[in-house]
């Protein structure tokens, strides 16, 4: 085909609903079609093809009429869809020697040249130029990296790039005010390819900051500090705890100022001192907080204070500036009362308030005195906060300190009021409370009702009954279902019934709520080998098949030993293993066994839990030691235990018995019980060697139980771990 269009992009205009917007140009690839956002901002962003919050689809690839995108979220009022061609810059078309001539692929090879052609005339035609009859005799920038670092984008003055510096015409400059004394004169320059620009610029005095102007003394005594003057407790500024500040300020009385620096209820912080140097308010420059009240002394102030931030010293006599921001009082909604710490029952006085206990959250009754803080009457407010109808919990009274609001106290209102003779009696009950109150400290109390009991008549008439709404909408009595069944609901109604398969959804029930109850079920029984075991076939989805006993065997080729316990050696005579199986062979694995004293390895067994045997043990040992060929144990025929160790091992530093021993035909009456072990150790000389041990018992009874022990002290660390397999 022919290219016979010049169009490779397409706008719109978001909605916040269009989401399929239309592409009439040819694409050979979706990955050749770029879709830009662009917000009311200017901000442009590329989205990607997907199925995403703020992705597309695209159709119409390789027709020439171009086709759609379709947004999963339709672009917003404000934004603007970009549809652009982007062809990639690459030759695919490869020509066969000797073979036809592929015209299609020619074609489309030629199209594809088009394509790149028109894409990089719109990249020329949105680029800055000099106009056709316009010339530049430098039109490439040649200035390296370092000449122009720090430079602007200019033209010289042939008219050719270059890095410069900047150029100016002319400079004005009007309307400078003076204040605060006399001024003095900056100047400011500004350099260019040509020369310098110098200004003369008038500026007045640095001002003072706002405040009270005073000195510092750097004495640190609790004195008056004289006319005019502050000092502090400490030298260094940040660990000042009291400010000293005089009466005066030179020439004017502050102390009333002074003395209400402590008048914030906002707590421990009343507010902040700010002291800054004058006429510099930089240097120096320290903030201090008021942390609690000020002491009116003879002709100064003592402010408790705290650091906060700044300088950390100052210089004697130092001309400064003293400013105080007051912290917000706190706010109660509740009335004014005083607290009192005594716990009678009487009226405790105007604007007073007492418990009956001096410990918060053991007081049951509260004494409010008729009249708050104030003098004003509220006794039949606190009367009325007992008529909520909700008879369990009337409403909830809290008690808060004003200067420290983090100490308070909150009880239920349990009971009626008492107008008692001036005062009324809360009957209460402890819900909460932090802190402490003092006697005569400032508090607020605040009241928070409870709504009232709600009328409802009872449609119960049967233990397990419940509460429903019926077809009418009407409150309405489900009776209880009969045993075993549950509560569902069809969608609409709730009803009692069975839970019927269908109800059930595929992999609802997961092995936590399946294993325990129904391995509990089974009855542990002997498995033969064409016993059925039921398996997930992984090449058919993981459905249950199920396959015989002998069949798994043929499958894996024999069984192997699966691990049952370990036990851990801690001054133990002996290590046992009891109510073992002749079913099943069994594996032991010793592990870094240390004993108490230097000892031989000794087995024996027994039928049943207690009943070791103490003779007919046969065995030979076998041992290769360090620097030494290897060489025979004693032959022990007849012994009183199954030795398997020939060297002794105790506990020493590095000594100990590492290895395995395998036992055969437990529990089996037509042959000796008999074992297999190999080991290594560090004796109590201190050489490596490596033992083979072979034994058994001859007395082909049915043994249940082994245990492994030091032929002389204790085992002291160490472990001995079972495994078993099944002797098929």
């Amino acid at each position: 085909m022919t290219v016979s269009s010049t169009t490779l992009k397409n706008s719109y205009s978001g909605n916040g609903s269009t989401t399929a917007f239309a592409y009439n140009f040819k694409v050979f690839a979706s990955s050749e079609l770029k879709v830009f956002i662009r917000a009311s901002t200017g901000a442009e962003t590329l989205r990607s093809a997907g199925t995403g919050s703020t992705n597309y689809a695209v159709t119409g690839v390789g027709a020439a009429s171009g086709g759609t995108v379709t947004f999963v979220t339709a672009p917003a009022s404000g934004e603007t869809v970009v549809l652009l061609r982007d062809t990639g810059l690459t030759q695919n078309t490869d020509y066969l020697e000797n073979d036809s001539f592929p015209a299609n692929s020619h074609e489309e090879a030629l199209d594809r040249l088009t394509h790149i052609v028109q894409e990089l005339d719109e990249e020329v035609q949105r680029s800055f130029k000099v106009s056709k009859t316009n010339s530049i005799t430098t039109p490439e920038f040649v200035d390296d990296a370092a000449t122009r670092a720090s430079k602007l984008l200019g033209f010289d003055s042939d008219g050719d790039l270059e890095a410069t510096t900047g150029r100016v015409s002319s400079v004005s400059v009007s309307n400078v005010a003076t204040s605060g004394g006399s001024p003095g004169t900056a100047t400011a320059s500004f350099t260019t390819s040509t020369g310098a620009l110098a200004l003369g610029i008038p500026v007045g005095q640095t001002g003072m900051m706002g405040g009270v102007s005073m000195q510092y003394s750097t004495t640190t005594t609790d004195s008056d500090p004289g006319a005019g003057f502050i000092r502090l407790n400490n030298a260094s500024l940040n660990s000042a705890t009291i400010m000293y500040v005089d009466d005066s300020d030179g020439t004017t009385d502050i102390s009333a100022w002074v003395q209400s620096w402590d008048d914030a209820t906002s707590g421990s912080t009343k507010g902040y001192i700010t002291i800054a140097g004058n006429p510099n308010p930089a240097s120096p420059m320290v903030i201090f907080k008021v942390t609690g009240a000020v002491t009116d002394a003879s002709g100064y102030t003592k402010v408790p204070v705290s650091y906060v931030a700044g300088s950390t010293s100052m210089s004697n006599n130092a001309e400064i500036s003293v400013a105080f921001s007051p912290s917000g009082d706190s706010d109660y909604a509740g009335l004014d009362y005083t607290f009192s710490t005594t716990t009678a029952d009487a009226d405790p006085g105007t604007g007073v308030i007492r418990l009956n206990n001096g410990t918060l959250g053991s007081v049951t009754a509260i004494y409010i005195d008729d009249a708050d803080a104030n003098s004003a009457d509220v006794s039949a407010y606190i009367l009325s906060w007992d008529d909520s109808t909700n008879t369990a919990d009337r409403g909830q009274v809290r008690v808060t300190k004003k200067s420290a609001p983090a100490n308070y106290a909150i009880y239920k209102l349990s009971g009626t009021s008492t107008d008692a003779s001036g005062y009324v009696k809360l009957a209460v009950t402890h819900v909460d409370s932090n802190g402490s109150f003092a006697d005569s400290d400032a508090v607020a109390i605040e009241f928070t009702r409870s709504g009232n009991a709600g009328s409802l008549s009872d449609p119960m008439t049967t233990r397990g009954d419940v509460i429903v709404r019926d077809s009418s909408n009407a409150t309405a009595r489900l009776a209880v279902g009969s045993a075993n069944t549950v509560l569902q609901s069809d969608g609409t109604d709730v009803s009692y019934g069975t839970v019927a398969t269908a109800m059930i959804a595929n992999n609802a029930v997961d092995e936590t709520k399946l294993k325990d109850a129904l391995v509990a079920d089974f009855t542990e029984v002997t498995v033969a080998a064409g016993d059925s075991i039921l398996l997930g076939d992984v090449s058919d989805s993981g459905n249950t098949k199920r396959d015989t006993v002998q069949g798994i065997l043929d499958l894996a080729g024999g069984g192997g030993y699966e691990f049952v316990s370990t036990t851990t050696a801690s001054s133990s005579a002996s290590i046992a293993f009891e109510s073992l199986s002749g079913d099943f062979d069994y594996l032991f694995i010793l592990k870094s066994l240390n004993n108490s004293a230097d000892a031989h390895l000794d087995v024996q067994f027994a039928t049943g839990s207690t009943s070791y045997v103490t003779a007919n043990y046969q065995f030979q040992t076998i041992r290769a030691v360090q620097s030494s060929a290897a060489y025979l144990g004693n032959d022990g025929s007849g012994q009183s235990t199954l030795r398997i160790s020939q060297a002794t091992s105790g506990a020493g530093a590095g000594e100990y018995f590492d290895g395995r021993v395998e036992v055969f035909n437990l529990a089996n009456s037509s042959h000796n019980t008999s074992l297999f072990g190999m080991y290594a150790c560090e004796d109590s000389s201190g050489t490596e060697g490596l033992t083979i041990a072979g034994g058994r018992l001859e007395d082909s009874a049915t043994n249940t139980a082994i245990k492994f022990f030091p032929s002389t002290g204790n085992f002291t660390d160490g472990s001995i771990s079972m495994f078993k397999r099944a002797n098929a």
